[in-house]
Formats: structure tokens, sequence, C-alpha cells
């Protein structure tokens, strides 16, 4: 049974006999809080419904490739965003009665279970009709190993009383729902169903091949409809009593972002992904157990299939091996069109390079690829260096509609943090004399030339911005945004100096001069100049001074500002917030208020597969902004670990909700090494152990 909501009553339930923490199960069809299954391999991402075919979310599955840019969907006002691909996840298995599944009096035993673990979702029910009854099993999976394939398995057993003689395999491949399509062409080609795309404005092409394998079964009859944005194949299959028929589509996409001819690519992907299915799936298996040495591992279960959803969703969105980012969405969800915001550099970027610095590096490397962009966007404002876009795409050129939150600039700083962690969990020193510096010194002469400089005192202000609270609008001397272009002057200077570059005068005369702003009647950080108590918020940017940006500040500051802004919050806050506030928590060593904090991130996931939405009242699934404020939650929460530091990997304090006993950190990044962090209580005290591993090709 699916609960309403989950919370805390869910969240300290024992695990049923069927689940686990790498296995996530549902057997309630009729549950309306039902959230589809995501399958991503990092290029492509998809989201199955509960029959293990294509996401009901729109007609056909929603699915993104990674980097495959072109018209905005969501939003028309924006000049660009991630294409949704054609419809590709559909295979349907029938006695011709295709509305047979959904009615649940027909239906019985329905299960679903996605393996975190192998990333696979099984699917399977018994129906009965006018014909008899028939039992259906699916698996579904992206393959991590060649990442263009992708595989549908159905198994279909007809019961002693079927007396049909034929069952309908119905698939089909459609681009109806495209926007900026200025091409396209399908066809019936050897078998296969090959449809071909060209889109606009940058004129990527996309090939997508279907071919369908049947096994032992005899095809009588095949059907078979084609026009320019669709193609759909019917195929007749005699079925007697107690027979089983095995049917298994696999399709290969492919783009020419990856390869020059796309169409030649894709045929021989998927002949060689047909020639061997066994092979195939042992490579999917094996790449998918390397990525799970690093993760996390707990005494509780609950908090550990939250960990193990989260790093699994992220996994699935990125890959080791290219210069791609990804939108808060990741390869799951069109919001906000999939563009790249502060979310990666800032949420889920220092997670990733914990556990993945390959992934981090293509975060990475996608911001000094659109460098050139980011430096377009200041000279059309007049300003210098490099003014990296709210909202990014193909090109990094200002893909956000509304100019206040074009104005949102402490995303420069963020873009140059995620330069300096990647790095450092790499251990990356060249990075940091090249692409990296190349994106720390521009983000630096933006800062130098947008803060303003107060003659009376020689103070320096930066004005008429938009901060991380979006809800205040345009204000003067925002508390991040002051002090993350403090950071980034400095250590943009640091750097240049390493590699015996000029630093102007300018870049340390702006770092000491900028202000962060006090309370004093308080004692604690303003939020920004024109802060007034009682003020709501979407999110506290003066927490944000501690962590990530690690602003001076003793614990009886701290206190009084995570206490004091917390209690801003608007109602039902969105979920980075929470995650920033436990951190400060266990740095304070509060253990009971930790507790609720986890507590209250629980409700931002959605059952049965721990997907999440930003607020408890949206349904931007999927989330993984969210997720990778959790896993920071934890790491630089719970572990006490300090990751932006190049002395090394350390812990400085430790705290653990008092719910759980042991957390158990493998495989974390630090150095171009890897570490297991265990944290565990003994009675009342709560201790932090590192131990060096040996290295892994991760």
């Amino acid at each position: 049974m699916i609960p309403s909501r989950l919370d805390s009553d869910w969240f300290h339930s024992p695990l049923p006999e069927t689940e686990t923490p790498w296995l996530l199960r549902s057997t309630d069809l009729s549950s309306p809080y039902f959230r589809d299954a995501c399958l991503g391999n990092g290029l492509i991402g998809t989201r199955l419904d509960a029959w293990g075919t294509g996401s009901d979310y729109f007609p056909g599955s929603t699915s993104f490739m990674s980097g495959l840019w072109g018209k905005a969907q969501e939003n028309p006002e924006r000049p660009q965003g991630l294409i949704e691909l054609p419809h590709w996840a559909t295979l349907n298995l029938s006695t011709g009665d295709r509305e047979l599944r959904r009615g649940a009096a027909e239906l019985s035993d329905h299960e679903q279970s996605l393996d975190l673990r192998h990333a696979t979702l099984r699917t399977q029910w018994s129906e009965r009709g006018v014909d008899g009854s028939l039992h259906q099993r699916r698996r579904a999976w992206i393959s991590y190993a060649r990442p263009h394939i992708a595989v549908m398995e159905a198994e279909l057993e007809t019961g002693e009383d079927y007396n049909m003689g034929r069952i309908f395999v119905d698939e089909q491949l459609s681009a109806l729902h495209n926007e900026g399509v200025s091409a396209s062409q399908t066809r019936f080609e050897d078998g296969d169903a090959c449809m071909e795309l060209r889109f606009e404005p940058f004129g990527h092409r996309l090939v997508i091949r279907s071919r369908i394998l049947l096994g032992e079964a005899t095809c009588f009859r095949e059907q078979n409809c084609a026009d320019s944005r669709v193609l759909q194949r019917l195929l007749f299959v005699k079925a007697g009593k107690g027979q089983q028929i095995q049917v298994t589509k696999v399709v290969a996409i492919v783009s020419s972002k990856q390869h020059a001819d796309p169409e030649a690519e894709a045929k021989a992907q998927l002949d060689a992904a047909c020639a061997d299915l066994s092979s195939l799936r042992r490579e999917h298996e094996a790449a998918w157990e390397q990525l799970w040495e690093s993760r996390v591992e707990s005494d509780h279960p609950r908090f550990q299939q939250l960990c193990n959803s989260s790093l699994y969703h992220l996994y699935s969105t990125m890959r080791p091996d290219q210069r791609e980012s990804h939108g808060p969405c990741g390869l799951f969800g069109n919001g906000w069109d999939n563009n790249v915001f502060w979310d990666t550099d800032l949420w889920t970027h220092p997670a990733l390079t914990l556990f993945n610095p390959g992934m981090g590096r293509s975060v990475a490397a996608y911001r000094y690829d659109t460098l050139a962009g980011a430096k377009r966007n200041a000279v059309d404002n007049d300003e210098v260096g490099a003014r990296y876009a709210w909202q990014s795409g193909e090109t990094g050129d200002e893909a956000c509609s509304m100019r206040v939150f074009q104005d949102e600039r402490h995303i420069t700083s963020c873009v140059a943090m995620g330069q300096w962690l990647y790095a450092l969990s790499a251990g990356d020193q060249e990075w940091l004399k090249q692409e990296g510096l190349e994106v720390f010194r521009a983000c630096a002469e933006y800062w130098a030339g947008k803060a303003e400089r107060d003659e009376s005192d020689g103070s320096y202000h930066i004005n008429n911005i938009c901060g991380s609270d979006e809800h205040a609008g345009y204000v003067d001397d925002n508390a991040t945004t002051n002090w993350g272009a403090t950071w980034t002057l400095r250590k943009a200077a640091e750097l240049s100096r390493a590699a015996g570059l000029e630093v102007p005068d300018l870049w340390e005369e702006v770092a000491d001069g900028l202000v962060i702003l006090m309370d004093e009647e308080r004692d604690i950080p303003l939020q920004m100049k024109s802060w007034e108590h009682g003020t709501v918020i979407k999110q506290a940017d003066t927490t944000m001074l501690v962590h990530p940006w690690h602003y001076p500040m003793d614990a009886e500051r701290i206190e009084k500002t995570v206490d004091y802004y917390r209690e801003h919050y608007q109602d039902k806050p969105i979920m980075m917030g929470y995650a920033i506030d436990g951190i400060l928590d266990c740095r304070l060593g509060r253990q009971e208020q930790v507790s609720k904090t986890l507590e209250l991130l629980v409700p931002y996931f959605r059952a049965p597969y721990l997907c999440t939405t930003e607020a408890v009242t949206n349904e931007r699934l999927c989330f993984v902004t969210g997720m990778g404020g959790l896993l920071q939650f934890v790491a630089m929460g719970m572990a006490g670990l300090i990751t932006d530091d190049a002395a090394g990997l350390r812990s400085d304090w430790a705290c653990l909700p008092e719910f759980i006993q042991n957390i158990t950190l493998h495989g974390i990044h630090h150095g171009g090494s890897r570490h297991q962090v265990q944290v565990s209580r003994e009675g009342d005290q709560v201790s932090t152990q590192i131990t060096a591993l040996e290295s892994s090709s991760n």
C-alpha cells in the first residue's frame, strides 16, 4: 500500500519483507499517489509508468538526452531548452482490447519494483478478459555500458482457459509532440523502425532505430503505419493455451552531438546489442556495480533508501565521459525546460564530486565550454568578465525570460566554486592551472567590475541584484552574493599567483571592501540591506554564508542566524533550505534539531520510487537539486566533512539524528584518492573515522 504522503511515520516504519534499501516496490496500482519510475544512464533518461512502458504523464514517455538542445517547449519565451525525445518506450502486448488492463476489476497481482542497484524496472500483473487469462512480466533498462541502447523485455503467458489464438504486439515511435523540428523522416528498414529528425535552432540530428525480437514466437502478420512523425508496428503472434511469448524491444538513440553520422552509428549500435543481449546485460550490471563502489550505508533502512534513491537519480543523470551539465529535473522532467541553473553547481555538483569526480568534471567542463556565452552576456549588459546565465543551455547565452531572475548574479560565484570542488575531489591540479583558472579569472573580473565603491569610506557594494531568495526581488548588498564574490576574488587571486599570472590590485581591494551587513540588535547577518523583520522568505541567503561559503562566524552567531531565518520561511518551503539548516544544526551538535530537520525532508520524496519535488505542494519531478541537498546534509552535515580544503579531507564535527546509530560513506573522493568515512555513535558520543582506500577508475 502506497501511503497518501511520506512522513515521519513512514520513515520510521520497518521495511516490508519484499522491500530492501536497494529494491523499491509497489503493489497498489489504484493509488492516486503512484509516481513513475525513472531509468537513465547519464546520456538518456526516461520515465516509465505502472505498466513498465511509456509514461502516461504525456502520451508516451517523458524522455531526454543530455546535451541535446533545441527550441524550448515548456515555456516558449525561453530561447532554448533540452529537447524532449520522441516517444520511444512504447511496447504493449494484448489480446486486442488494449484498455483491458485499465479496468481494476479484471486485474490482479500487479507488482512493480525498481532495482536501484542495477537500474532495472520489473513489472508483472495478471488480467482476465473474454478470451481467458494472461500473465505479463516486464523488464526495462537503459544500458550504462553502451549508453545509446535501451532494452524493454516482455513475457506473456496465456492461461489454460485462453482460447483466442493470437496476441497483438504493438510498438511505436512518435514525435508528434516535438517542437522545433525542421526535417523529419521515418521508414521501416530491414525489420527496424527508423526515425530521423533535425531540430532547430542548432541543427542537431537525432536518429532512433527500434528492433523487435520475438524469440520462438511465430508472427503470422505484420501491419506497419508510417508518416513523417509517427511509426507504428503491429505484430500478430500465434498463442495457444499455457504458452509463453517473449518479446524484446531494443532501441538505439544517437544524435549528431555524439557522432558525425548518427544514422550509421545507430544501426551499428543496434546490431551489436542484438547480437549478444546476455553480454549487454552483464556489462550494464557491472557498470552499475562500479558506480555503487561510492555509496551510503546506514543501520536505518528508510534513511538508506532515501540516500540510495538520491544517488541513483544523480548517477542516472550524469556521466563521467561527457562535457554536459543538467537541469533541476535531471533527464526525467521538463521543468524549466531543463536549463542549467546554480542548482547543479551548488547543490548536486558538491555531492557528485565527492562520490564520482568524473561526473563532477562533466559539470566543470560544461561551464568552461560555455564561457564564451557568459562573456557575451556581460557585453550585452555593459559589464566585463563572465556573466554566467541564470538559465543556460547549448551556448551559455542567457535563456531566462524574466529580467529580475537574470540578475541573480550569485550564480557566477557558484560556477567558480564548482571548478574548485571538482579539482580538489579529483586531485586535478592541471584543471586549476588551465580551464578552471580561465573560468575563475573571468568570474573575478566580473565581480571587480560589478562592485561599486563608496568613496566616503572605501567600502564596496553590489547593488540592484536578486539574491537566492527570489521573493525579495531587486536588493542591495545581498549577503550570499557579496560573500560569494569575495570568495571568488580571493581564490582567483590565489590560483593566479600559483600559476605565475598577474593579479589586478582591484581584485583584492574589492574583496577586502565588500560588506556583509549585520543586524546589530540580534547580532546576525542581514539577508540584504533592505531586510525587514517578519518578511516571508523563500530561503535564507544568510545560512549559506556558513555553508557552502565558510564565512567566519562563531557557534553562537551561527545558531542565532539559522534559528532566526528559519522562522521566516514561507509555508511549505522549498527543499534546499532545510538541507542547509540541517548542515548547520549538525555543526552546532543539536541532535534533536537534526532529527527534526531530516524528518522535514521526507515529505519531499514521492512514493513509491522516492523521486523528489521542489516543494511538497508541486509536482516538478524529478527534482534532483533537492537530492543533492540531502546528500550534502549527510556528508557535510552528519559526517562533518570539509571538502573545499586543499590540505586534505577532514571531519570537523559529527552529529547523527537520534534514531540513526551509524553511517558509512564508501568511496568518498578527495585529492585524487578514495576514502571510507564511518560515523558512529557510542553512548552519547558520535565520532568519525576516515580511512584511505585503494584507487578506483571512478
